[in-house]
């Protein structure tokens, strides 16, 4: 087992005061990745946590869209879908911002760029969130535009 892996993902949970991330799922997700297992230094770990959580955003813009897709989708549904579909989106582009503080040695940028794109969780809430909020408007111009309730 890598030691910079386990010794990264151990300072990572801990300087977190609300873990996004556990300790084993760290651990376990770079190990996984081709070039975890020659990573020596922390430099070498942060362009694999980039590859890894950009894969992950286009997972699940790929299921979003397939989601979209189905015939059988309501309204809200698929407002919701589309309001998730555009977070996941900028995924990519803040992907490539942090890559360019890494490159540029700003790595407090780096971690604060870093820290809204942790795990898939903090784009799902953030997701959910907008997603309540579009359909509760939706809903407030139904019955604006219907004139009842």
């Amino acid at each position: 087992c890598n030691n910079i892996i386990q010794e990264a993902c151990n300072k990572a949970v801990k300087s977190d005061s609300q873990p996004k991330v556990t300790f084993n799922f760290c651990v376990g997700s770079l190990q996984k990745h081709p070039k975890g297992e020659t990573a020596r230094s922390y430099d070498d770990l942060a362009p694999i946590t980039l590859h890894i959580m950009k894969s992950a955003a286009k997972h699940v813009s790929f299921i979003i869209s397939k989601m979209m897709k189905t015939k059988n989708v309501g309204i809200h549904t698929r407002a919701g879908l589309e309001v998730c579909a555009q977070l996941y989106s900028l995924a990519d582009s803040d992907v490539q911002r942090i890559n360019g503080y890494l490159k540029a040695k700003d790595y407090f940028s780096a971690k604060t760029g870093a820290s809204g794109l942790a795990t898939s969780r903090s784009l799902v809430k953030m997701c959910s969130m907008r997603a309540k909020r579009q359909y509760r408007q939706l809903q407030r111009r139904t019955t604006i535009s219907v004139g009842w309730q």
